[in-house]
């Protein structure tokens, strides 16, 4: 059990910042949903039995993961890159937790801020 604490770190300090950002309720029930693994995306849903072998619609990558859909799909980082929000230095990587690490440190840039 201890183990696999020190292997999958704990999420409670980026669900504090996810609460605690400036937006409205339901972007901070969809980013929490996003880091809890709880969005309809084809590897979610196959832990849930429901099988699919389609992949990404978008790109016609064979697997949909939560991560590819919201920061790897071409779609994705098209929008990404018409967003006033800099990417990370090397791109958004694999890691959805990497990923959401990057945009809520961006959240405390002033310059982002309306």
């Amino acid at each position: 059990m201890y183990k696999q604490a020190e292997e999958i770190p704990s999420l409670n300090p980026m669900f504090v910042k996810v609460w605690n950002l400036q937006t409205v309720p339901k972007n901070k029930n969809f980013l929490w949903r996003l880091l809890n693994g709880a969005i309809a995306v084809e590897d979610r849903l196959q832990t849930r039995g429901i099988e699919s072998a389609d992949g990404c619609l978008m790109c016609g990558e064979e697997k949909e993961t939560i991560n590819h859909i919201m920061f790897q799909c071409t779609l994705a980082r098209q929008v990404w890159a018409f967003s006033l929000v800099p990417s990370p230095l090397n791109g958004f990587g694999s890691s959805i937790f990497t990923n959401m690490c990057h945009l809520l440190d961006m959240s405390k840039n002033p310059c982002l801020t309306p």
